[in-house]
């Protein structure tokens, strides 16, 4: 709904990897309600996602929050097919990098000369432990410069819905992250979280500093250019 650019981007890579996507009749997987406590809510979303995806395929999530919930579904719902749901969700950065998407970016070089560096959303390096492969793919990109971020996996003070309940801590968490961004002194800054993503471009652009960008419009970006994602 926010950014539905990431999800074109998305469906490209997975393309550029050889796979066609087969969207569902989705809806929402419960995770701001599982984060808000709301446990009844959060189950019967996930009943039903889970009826309208059946089969064995991967189920590729580019949301970290999103994925983090999912991969929790045996937790949360207590069935055997909860737990096979679960054991199908992927988070984007480690099935591209699977499927070998590093060796492909050695042919895109749109981004030469460009500085990165990474936020680590909480749901994705403390969630699911995914920390490398989006750092891989990253510094697959012929001609970047990558700085790493100092507290990188220091939350930026959206947390689900964190920054709408306690809005001056969550503040403060985003003024911290954007000056660690501002001493990277990157042109651009990614991530995977759609929250992290839409906090941290607030704060960026308050300081007019580093452009925010979804880990997957980054890549997509290396192989097309950046003029797509920085037209208003």
């Amino acid at each position: 709904v926010l950014f539905p650019r990431v999800h074109q981007c998305t469906e490209r890579l997975l393309h550029r990897v050889g796979y066609t996507i087969k969207p569902a009749n989705q809806g929402c997987c419960g995770a701001l309600h599982a984060h808000n406590g709301q446990l009844d809510e959060a189950r019967q979303l996930a009943s039903k996602l889970i009826q309208s995806m059946p089969g064995d395929a991967p189920i590729i999530v580019n949301s970290a929050g999103c994925g983090s919930t999912m991969k929790e579904y045996g937790h949360l719902l207590g069935t055997p097919e909860a737990e096979q749901f679960a054991k199908r969700v992927v988070d984007l950065s480690e099935f591209l990098l699977s499927q070998n998407l590093s060796e492909l970016l050695q042919q895109a070089t749109k981004l030469e000369g460009k500085r990165i560096t990474y936020h680590d959303a909480c749901h994705l390096s403390h969630g699911q432990k995914i920390t490398s492969q989006p750092r891989q793919l990253i510094q697959a990109i012929p001609g970047i410069e990558f700085v790493e971020l100092e507290e990188s996996m220091v939350c930026c003070g959206s947390a689900g819905i964190y920054n709408v309940m306690q809005p001056d801590m969550a503040r403060q968490l985003l003024d911290r992250k954007t000056s660690h961004i501002q001493e990277t002194k990157a042109d651009i800054v990614a991530t995977g979280n759609p929250g992290c993503h839409a906090w941290i471009a607030q704060g960026c652009r308050e300081k007019g500093i580093a452009r925010t960008l979804h880990t997957a419009e980054l890549l997509e970006a290396a192989f097309v250019g950046l003029q797509p994602f920085f037209e208003q």
